[in-house]
C-alpha cells in the first residue's frame, strides 16, 4: 500500500515522503496513529502544493537543528548514575529513555528515538553516543556513567 508519511519515522522515511509499505503495517499501525495517510490522487496533489516552498522549510529546520546542536555541544558530558557491581558492570543497561531523561534535567528535550546507540551501555565509564537532530545533522555526545 502506498502511503504519505506525516511524520519522520526512523527506518521508513521522512515527512511528506511517499512510501510503499505492507498493508498490515499501514492499516494497523501507521493510519490509526495518524503517522501516514493513504497516497490517493487528492493527497498527492495536496503534498505537491505544500512542497512549493520545501527549500525554505528545509533551511529553517536545519537552522533550528544547528542551534540545538550548539546547545548540546555546550553541555559537555552528561552524567548518569546507575546501579553497578564492584566490577563496573551495570545491573541494568542505560537506555535511550534514561539518556533522554538526563538531557531533560539539563533543559534539553530529545526524543528517545533520536538517540542512536551502537551498542547497549552496560558498563561504568565514558561512552560516545549520537543524537540525530535533523536528517542531515547528528551530534556526538559524551555520556559518563557513574556507579551509585
Amino acid at each position: 500500500m502506498k502511503v504519505i508519511l506525516l511524520k519522520a519515522i526512523p527506518g521508513n522515511g521522512y515527512t511528506n515522503e511517499v512510501k510503499e509499505v505492507s498493508d498490515g503495517y499501514a492499516i494497523n499501525y501507521l493510519l490509526p496513529r495518524r503517522e501516514a495517510i493513504p497516497a490517493t490522487a487528492k493527497a498527492l496533489a495536496n503534498i505537491k502544493i505544500q512542497a512549493a516552498t520545501p527549500a525554505k522549510l528545509a533551511v529553517d529546520s536545519l537552522k533550528q537543528a544547528q542551534s540545538a546542536a550548539a546547545v548540546l555541544l555546550g553541555m559537555g558530558e552528561i552524567e548518569i548514575n546507575a546501579r553497578a557491581a564492584d566490577s563496573g558492570k551495570l545491573y541494568a543497561s542505560v537506555t535511550r529513555a534514561d539518556i533522554a531523561a538526563a538531557l531533560a534535567k539539563k533543559q534539553f528535550k530529545a526524543q528517545p528515538k533520536s538517540i542512536l546507540l551502537t551498542a547497549p551501555l552496560k558498563t561504568v565509564g565514558r561512552h560516545t553516543i549520537a543524537i540525530q537532530l535533523h536528517r542531515d545533522l547528528a551530534v556526538n555526545l559524551l555520556i559518563n556513567i557513574k556507579a551509585s
